[in-house]
């Protein structure tokens, strides 16, 4: 597939703006996801714990079983998962281009591998 018909850039990364904008749009994702989450553990959670009073209420024969606790609880932890990762995706100074200077930056630093730098004079054979 060619990279212009997804709306890429020809070469080189995408600009700063459009990578902003990306994370934030999943950023607002992951936190309506989060939130989707927890309002449907809350309601998983009332619904356990009032079931007993529906019970009462309804003939014994139309009762469905009970929800399990452990959906609340994967329910509240994913959410929480999702939350972390739209706070995982918060940066302070912005996005910062991959340039060979920042990559050299990074090296010494240690953040990554060290890079083999082509030697242009080297005579490559084909």
């Amino acid at each position: 597939m060619k990279r212009g018909m997804v709306g890429g850039a020809y070469r080189g990364p995408v600009g700063v703006g459009r990578q902003r904008r990306t994370i934030r749009f999943m950023q607002g994702m992951l936190v309506l996801i989060a939130a989707a989450l927890l309002c449907f553990a809350g309601y998983a959670y009332g619904v356990r714990s009032g079931f007993d009073d529906g019970v009462e209420a309804a003939d014994a024969l139309s009762t469905p079983r009970p929800p399990a606790t452990s959906q609340t609880v994967v329910l509240i932890v994913l959410g929480l998962a999702a939350l972390g990762g739209a706070l995982g995706l918060q940066t302070d100074g912005g996005v910062r281009l991959l340039t060979p200077a920042r990559l050299r930056e990074m090296e010494e630093a240690g953040a990554m591998p060290i890079v083999m730098e082509e030697d242009p004079e080297a005579d490559v054979q084909t």
